[in-house]
């Protein structure tokens, strides 16, 4: 009888010391995240007035006072590039440093907005500028898109998967280069499809005549 309430309160003061730590502990994780999140949101302020502070200094250097205040960080990169002036350029480049953006980022950002402006030129520069690290896909599909067939061409060379290049080819119209790769890939599915969706009645006939050399009768 005795061992039965000698356990009886053993039990009784673990259970209240085991629910006592569980409390605190459950507390501690509490002011943990607490702490966190006001650390992430006093970030994220200082990082607002930070990118405030360059939109207000942009807009009294380009006398645009309507053109950066209020931009995330990306539109800001971007309405730089857009104002293409050396003081807009070097700011696009101290914003992209200050804010720890990616290469990958700041690389799609100004290609799309070379190819918005209509930039040609200075596109082309930035693609050889050093090897890109996003590949070169993204700047041929902005040529393609922004009709640029020639430079489109130029910068196709320059994309290694075959199987993708296959793809801009037939956006560029190139249909006899693409269909030429495809031979060389052996890719009967593609030159039929390629075939389809050339609407030239002299190139399709090209195309089928290179199709014969893989046993393709199209």
């Amino acid at each position: 009888m005795k061992r039965c309430m000698v356990w009886g309160e053993f039990g009784e003061t673990f259970w209240a010391d085991f629910f006592g730590w569980i409390c605190c502990f459950c507390c501690l994780l509490l002011l943990g995240l607490h702490w966190f999140s006001l650390k992430f949101q006093a970030r994220a302020l200082s990082d607002q007035i930070r990118l405030l502070t360059m939109q207000v200094e942009l807009e009294e250097a380009t006398g645009n006072t309507s053109g950066f205040i209020d931009l995330s960080v990306m539109e800001t990169i971007s309405s730089c590039i857009h104002n293409a002036t050396p003081l807009c350029i070097k700011y696009a480049l101290r914003i992209k440093n200050e804010f720890q953006i990616n290469d990958k980022r700041f690389y799609f950002c100004k290609i799309n907005a070379l190819s918005s402006m209509g930039s040609w030129g200075e596109l082309k520069r930035f693609s050889e500028e050093k090897r890109s690290p996003v590949g070169y896909v993204p700047f041929v599909e902005a040529y393609i898109a922004g009709g640029r067939s020639k430079e489109a061409a130029a910068c196709m060379a320059l994309v290694r998967d075959e199987q993708i290049r296959i793809d801009l080819l037939e956006k560029n119209h190139q249909y006899m280069k693409a269909a030429v790769l495809a031979i060389k890939l052996n890719d009967k599915h593609r030159l039929i499809d390629m075939y389809r969706g050339c609407t030239d009645k002299q190139m399709k006939a090209d195309i089928a005549k290179l199709g014969e050399k893989i046993g393709v009768r199209l």
